[in-house]
């Protein structure tokens, strides 16, 4: 979803983009210099992992900002409204903030998330409209491990079109972490995630989004995620246009 920011990021040159890489190797585009300057306090990864299941009735609430300016831009909430009792499968409904940019009074958006098992979506909520996936796609590499990672070449449908287009994704555990967030402190895999993706239109091309994603078996979900992305557009194939940069963390669970 791009969106006007009151505070507009710049758009770098290729120039500016390889002297970033080059200073801050193996850091997420959404960190920024952050991500260089402030390494995150690794610990041991645990001994076995036990995701335990998010149960029905289970509800989530997260802090959304804009990190270009730092505004806080409303409330999400996840809550699950159906889950088996035995086996994978849950679904969520999700309310979004009406903006990721500002305050707006206008109605939140609105949908379902669908969890294929603990880590893997098969319809996801979270950018701006539902993303239906061909296959279900993951949130975490699929060993739960640091230095694991999973590549899946997949489709997905974006809201109500009925037109499948290519999703890829890049999914890699960075390192397990003790996180404090507004509602209390969780061990977690730092998660790593790169898409690639298409549009059908003739604004957006090249699409790449960058996410970091912090996993809480303990909770079953995460508890931050931040993602950013950029796009090319025709007209100057060379000029990078960015995408919203958005952080959720949890304040209720």
């Amino acid at each position: 979803m791009s969106s006007p920011s009151p505070k507009s990021p710049r758009t770098w040159s290729r120039r500016d983009w390889l002297a970033t890489s080059a200073a801050c190797v193996g850091a997420p585009v959404i960190a920024g210099l952050t991500a260089c300057a402030n390494p995150p306090a690794l610990v041991p990864a645990p001994d076995g992992t036990t995701i335990t299941p998010l149960a029905a009735g289970r509800q989530l609430r997260y802090r959304v900002t804009n990190l270009y300016n730092g505004l806080d831009v409303g409330e999400a909430a996840y809550r699950v409204a159906s889950a088996p009792a035995n086996g994978p499968g849950r679904t969520l409904e999700v309310s979004l903030p009406s903006s990721n940019t500002y305050r707006v009074d206008e109605p939140a958006r609105t949908g379902s998330c669908v969890l294929a098992d603990s880590t893997h979506v098969s319809q996801e909520l979270f950018y701006d409209v539902p993303y239906a996936f061909e296959h279900p796609d993951p949130l975490t590499p699929d060993a739960l491990g640091t230095g694991s990672s999973t590549v899946l070449y997949n489709r997905y449908r974006r809201g109500d079109s009925p037109y499948w287009l290519r999703w890829d994704s890049r999914v890699e555990g960075l390192g397990w972490e003790r996180i404090v967030v507004p509602a209390g402190e969780f061990l977690a895999l730092r998660v790593h995630r790169t898409l690639w993706f298409e549009r059908r239109d003739m604004v957006h091309q090249g699409n790449t989004r960058d996410e970091l994603l912090w996993f809480a078996p303990a909770l079953g979900f995460w508890v931050r995620r931040e993602w950013s992305g950029y796009f090319f557009s025709p007209d100057a194939p060379f000029q990078r246009e960015e995408e919203d940069w958005v952080r959720f963390e949890l304040t209720q669970a």
